[in-house]
């Protein structure tokens, strides 16, 4: 299984996640993305084609970018508190495409940063993903959750 991992705003692909993902996953790519960047969007989706990924997990603006992503090239995503709104930018070119929005989504229902009512009344008509509201979650993730959601996410004995 190809995975990508797009990390969110402020943060950096390093630290307990990516070691889990590198453990978790035979072929795992977690590129550092500058969000501002003209080409941002167009990089990850040609880093998709050219890996041939399987499934995106995000992080708030990787969630988003993952989310529009999922739905360019239909693969499945696995996004946390996915920053559909409310962002602090608006980076370049991002488009939603003609599939499905298909996966997970995990919402941290302390999130302050991203609101999880208004990502959740965004997300609640996509008939193909499933929401899960986790009380006492703020923006970040502890590592148990972030697990767990995945876990939840992929099924068993996938590498």
């Amino acid at each position: 299984m190809n995975v990508l991992y797009l990390h969110g705003l402020e943060s950096k692909p390093t630290g307990p996640k990516m070691k889990y993902l590198r453990d978790r996953f035979e072929n795992f790519y977690a590129p550092e993305i500058d969000y501002e960047e003209y080409d941002a969007f167009n990089n990850v989706l040609d880093l998709c084609n050219e890996k041939e990924i399987d499934v995106v997990i995000g992080s708030s603006m990787g969630g988003y970018f993952a989310c529009n992503v999922g739905t360019i090239k239909n693969i499945p995503v696995v996004v946390f508190n996915p920053a559909l709104h409310s962002r602090e930018i608006d980076p370049f070119g991002v488009e939603t495409g003609q599939f499905p929005l298909d996966g997970i989504a995990a919402l941290g229902m302390s999130d302050t940063v991203i609101d999880p009512i208004e990502t959740y009344k965004m997300l609640e008509n996509h008939e193909q993903m499933a929401i899960m509201a986790i009380k006492g979650m703020g923006h970040r993730i502890p590592i148990t959750t972030f697990i767990n959601v995945i876990e939840k996410a992929l099924p068993p004995g996938i590498k």
